[in-house]
């Protein structure tokens, strides 16, 4: 038994000497590009697909004459009035086209810049995030504003005295 161990203690030595060599040659021809890697890979379909990075979205400075609020990265915000602000491209189009807020040229923002309060009250606040429901008309002529409803012809009434 002792000659039958020594024996296989010797071809072990061997066999791994050689399995060393043989398995960092196969590393360097692996990295290398030389050798296929043995493990069959993932399907490509199975991998996630990779998000590209949010971009930053570009802000308008705007004067504001009103108190305001809109809605930025996912947070309500609010300013008072007579400040500088910067909105949202979106929401520095309405607040100027509704006359809410001024670009920073307008030489009013030299008298009544910081002359706001501090924190305005919610109702007070112009929604930027949405058009108002309340549409002026486009004629200031009081006949326009209104409807007309035929209510048929008229009568009159007859009150008894007496």
């Amino acid at each position: 038994m002792g000659v039958y161990i020594s024996s296989i203690a010797s071809e072990v030595e061997t066999a791994a000497a050689l399995t060393d060599a043989d398995l960092r040659a196969s590393i360097a021809n692996v990295l290398a590009g030389h050798l296929d890697i043995a493990l069959a890979r993932p399907p490509i379909a199975d991998a996630e697909p990779l998000l590209p990075e949010p971009v930053a979205e570009k802000l308008t400075q705007v004067f504001s004459l009103n108190a305001l609020a809109w809605t930025h990265d996912g947070v309500l915000r609010r300013c008072s009035k007579w400040v500088d602000v910067e909105l949202p491209a979106a929401c520095a189009e309405r607040a100027l086209r509704h006359a809410k807020a001024v670009p920073m040229s307008d030489p009013r923002r030299a008298e009544l810049r910081g002359h706001g309060g501090g924190h305005p009250d919610p109702s007070w606040c112009f929604d930027l995030d949405r058009e108002p429901s309340v549409v002026l008309p486009a004629s200031d002529d009081p006949a326009e504003m209104f409807t007309r409803i035929d209510r048929g012809p008229g009568f009159k009434l007859a009150i008894a005295t007496g």
